[in-house]
C-alpha cells in the first residue's frame, strides 16, 4: 500500500512532502473570493462557504454573500476547505489583488 504525503505547491515550487503514490492526484480546479472565503468550483457549478462557523456548499450562495476580486487555486479533493488553512496563508482575508496559482495535493 502507498502512502499518499501532503505536498504544497506555490508558483511551481514544491514547497513540502510530495505524493509518494505511482500517480499523483489530480488537482480541481477552484475560484477562491479571499474577501468573502468563498470557494467556486466551476467543474461541479457549487459555491462553498462559511456559515455560522460551519462549512455549507450549494449552487447558489445567500443574498447577502457580494462577491468580489478572486484568484485561481488548484486543489486536490472535492472539499475545498480542508485546505482553508494554507489557502489563507497565500490569500488573506485582506487580499486585494491575485498573487499567483495555488496548487496544494493530498
Amino acid at each position: 500500500m502507498k502512502t499518499k504525503l501532503p505536498a504544497l505547491i506555490l508558483g511551481g515550487a514544491l514547497l513540502a512532502i510530495g505524493s509518494l503514490a505511482s500517480s499523483p492526484a489530480q488537482a480541481d480546479k477552484y475560484i477562491y473570493y479571499p474577501a468573502q472565503q468563498v470557494y467556486f468550483s466551476p467543474a461541479r457549478t457549487t459555491y462553498y462557504y462559511m456559515d455560522n462557523g460551519t462549512w455549507r456548499y450549494n449552487t447558489v450562495l445567500p443574498s447577502s454573500v457580494q462577491l468580489g476580486k478572486s484568484v485561481s487555486v488548484d486543489l486536490v479533493g472535492e472539499t475545498p476547505y480542508v485546505h482553508h488553512s494554507t489557502v489563507i496563508q497565500q490569500y488573506p482575508v485582506t487580499t486585494t489583488t491575485p498573487a499567483r496559482v495555488i496548487k496544494v495535493d493530498d
